[in-house]
């Protein structure tokens, strides 16, 4: 069952959506030491399961331990964050000081460049 509170944290996933998975999955089952056609726990037995392990205190010591177990082999969760090194061409800032002087003091594009302002 521990298995399973991970694997739902790991894919931010409610209990409902957990119940799914490892019914749906071949890897989930597999993952989980679950034979096909066995009966798998239940959304509600997931959440009696985390609210027993929180009242006793477990949860935080057992997840905390899952991550001192991940970071010392390497593997550092950073749980909600996404990191994109896309690279976007933008376009060149053609501006002089002057104009955008102008534009900072808040002037009209027709008074800063009037031969192309419409």
């Amino acid at each position: 069952m521990l298995k399973i509170l991970v694997l739902a944290a790991q894919s931010n996933v409610s209990d409902a959506r957990m119940e799914y998975l490892i019914r749906d999955r071949m890897s989930g089952l597999w993952f989980l030491g679950f034979d096909l056609g066995t009966a798998t726990p239940d959304a509600n037995t997931i959440r009696m399961f985390r609210e027993r392990l929180t009242a006793a205190g477990a949860l935080d010591a057992l997840f905390a331990d899952f991550d001192r177990q991940l970071k010392g082999r390497g593997y550092l969760p950073m749980g909600g964050q996404i990191v994109d090194a896309t690279l976007v061409a933008a376009p060149k800032q053609r501006n002089t000081q002057a104009e955008k002087d102008a534009i900072k003091a808040g002037q009209k594009a027709a008074k800063i460049c009037p031969d192309i302002a419409r």
